[in-house]
């Protein structure tokens, strides 16, 4: 997977770039023998067994070529917001925690950014069901056996017994059963038909220990890689791992079919561990008749900022505009007695969740209160490293500063074995193991602005305090479950550092029929500029309010349907948006 320098032909069909959820499902609808589909993904491929544990690893774990890291997670750290994203193989599957919601069908009409009316998204639920269904099935969704629980997850029955009635178990994309559909703990999963891109990798069911959001070394999670990612390989899509799109530009030359012209770099093996100029890196060229763009919400947006004049976008486009960080809040309810013990550590990340939704003030034009609630669980080693944190703003610091900084401060050395040191910390604070993440996340205002500066530097205008009437209604809710779990509450953002943290960062390539205020349509389909496409979570609108996985390759998958059907029919000119005014 990882290309030589002549490698990728210079013309190719279709090239998709980035195999997160809108990558991967693109490039498995699209992949056909004699269909010339390219898959670039700028990280490595994890391959069951292969995500870091030690502190040594976990302390390069991060992405940034240009100080020697190919690793796993990129942080992106703006004024007021920090978003962490994946880089590798499966894009953010690789470190999501497996929650497969649908975007609640009332929840695609949404107050308008600026409070004057309500809008509707210009795709709709309905637009999604089939799309919502096949990736379902693809995934092997299912919720945790109730089984497991008492044993394996006890803090899934303290979270339901909570919600005062109102929690469900999530559907996860995790494998929780035996080839004969039986619930089992480590049990040996069979093949997929269409094989692994991966060769014959062991696969067992989850082991539930918690490290979904640090990359599943049992393969039990459905990630994109074992799912999507491997169907494409199947059906024929060349896949390229280590390789980073730099530029995008647009031929206008009518009489031959290549409609651009990409540049890209090869992080090749050797170069981890070594400082370089990445920017002095060779780049090579190829040329596509159709382009997928799918690096995610941050990346997309960058890379349409940066080569907006070579892509012939209009100096007054929309690119960076619409961003939120889908109302995501990280709160911690914190044992008040010695014998509370949540174990956050044990089952999936994510096991159960409450829908909160009051629409009762909406007639009186007061915005309605969509929310929800999630037990989180986090590794226990990560429990360790937290505690060493006493600052304000602590989660969103632990993140600015980088996890490695934290690793080598609870480690203090090279000796892998930190079982010592670590029982050293839970003395000092012994609750910390015996608490539960509480997740949040709902509709914010997608008000930020993402742009470069003069640096070429990408910037981010968001600030909670546009959405401080989501997430004080957060934090009631919050406080009224902690209640209700006896335990303490901790929340970020502190309101002393006004910062935030999301992994659900959405927006800078709306979607909309209007030219004016959407980057693509509601297929994807980048206006103006015939053949680029654009399926990731840059082109939500908005928040999703439920984590957006799975409407995001629901989205995908039905731009990918579109662009086939394109081969054969010419696309319907776009509708004009619908608006509810007050």
């Amino acid at each position: 997977m990882e290309p030589t320098p002549d490698a990728i032909p210079d013309e190719i069909d279709y090239l998709v770039i980035g195999s997160g959820f809108g990558g991967s499902v693109a490039a498995a609808t699209l992949a056909a023998p004699g269909r010339g589909v390219f898959l670039l993904e700028r990280g490595k491929a994890y391959p069951p067994g292969s995500f870091p544990r030690t502190p040594d690893e976990m302390a390069e774990n991060f992405w940034d070529p240009s100080n020697g890291l190919h690793g796993l997670f990129n942080v992106w750290s703006f004024e007021h917001v920090d978003a962490i994203v994946a880089s590798g193989l499966g894009g953010g599957s690789l470190i999501y925690a497996n929650v497969m919601l649908e975007k609640p069908e009332a929840w695609f009409t949404q107050p308008m950014a600026g409070g004057h009316g309500d809008e509707v998204w210009s795709f709709t639920h309905a637009d999604l069901v089939e799309h919502y269904e096949a990736v379902r099935r693809v995934l092997h969704v299912d919720e945790l056996p109730e089984e497991f629980v008492a044993d394996h997850s006890p803090k899934t029955s303290r979270f339901l017994d909570a919600s005062e009635g109102m929690g469900r178990y999530a559907p996860l994309a995790v494998r929780f059963r035996n080839a004969a559909g039986d619930p089992a703990v480590g049990a040996a999963l069979d093949p997929e038909p269409y094989g692994s891109i991966f060769g014959t990798p062991r696969r067992t069911t989850c082991r539930m220990v918690g490290e979904c959001d640090i990359g599943c070394n049992e393969g039990a999670k459905s990630s994109m890689d074992h799912t999507f990612v491997s169907q494409a390989h199947a059906g024929g899509a060349t896949v390229y791992t280590r390789t980073e799109v730099r530029s995008l530009r647009r031929l206008d030359d009518a009489d031959q079919p290549y409609r651009f012209e990409v540049s890209y770099v090869v992080h090749p093996p050797w170069a981890e561990g070594h400082v370089r100029d990445t920017r002095l890196v060779e780049e090579h060229t190829i040329k596509a008749k159709r382009v997928v763009l799918a690096a995610g919400a941050l990346g997309s947006t960058f890379l349409m900022l940066k080569n907006a004049e070579t892509l012939g976008l209009p100096p007054n486009s929309p690119v960076g505009r619409r961003f939120c960080d889908n109302g995501d809040l990280l709160g911690l309810a914190s044992p008040r007695r010695a014998a509370q013990d949540f174990a956050a550590n044990k089952g999936p990340v994510i096991t159960a969740y409450r829908e909160i939704s009051d629409e009762s003030g909406s007639e009186d034009g007061v915005p309605p209160v969509r929310m929800y609630l999630q037990d989180g669980g986090v590794p226990t080693i990560m429990l360790w490293i937290l505690k060493t944190i006493d600052a304000p703003g602590l989660i969103s610091r632990l993140v600015k500063d980088g996890l490695g900084y934290w690793w080598q401060r609870v480690t203090k050395g090279n000796d892998n074995n930190v079982s010592a040191e670590a029982s050293r910390v839970m003395g000092r604070s012994p609750g910390i193991a015996r608490s539960l993440p509480i997740l949040a996340m709902g509709e914010d205002v997608p008000g930020g602005r993402l742009s470069l500066n003069r640096d070429g530097i990408l910037t981010n205008s968001w600030t909670p305090k546009e959405s401080a009437a989501h997430f004080n209604e957060v934090r009631r809710h919050m406080n009224s479950l902690k209640e209700r779990l006896g335990a303490r509450f901790e929340k970020n953002p502190d309101k002393k550092t006004e910062r935030t943290i999301t992994v659900h960062p959405l927006g800078g390539c709306p979607a909309d029929t209007s030219r004016v205020r959407g980057v693509v349509d509601s297929f994807g389909r980048v206006h103006g500029v015939p053949g680029l496409w654009i399926v990731d979570g840059s082109v939500m609108p908005g928040p999703c309010g439920a984590n957006p996985s799975l409407t995001i390759a629901a989205f995908a998958r039905r731009a990918a349907v579109e662009l086939l059907r394109e081969e054969v029919d010419e696309p319907p000119p776009p509708a004009e948006p619908m608006v509810l005014e007050e």
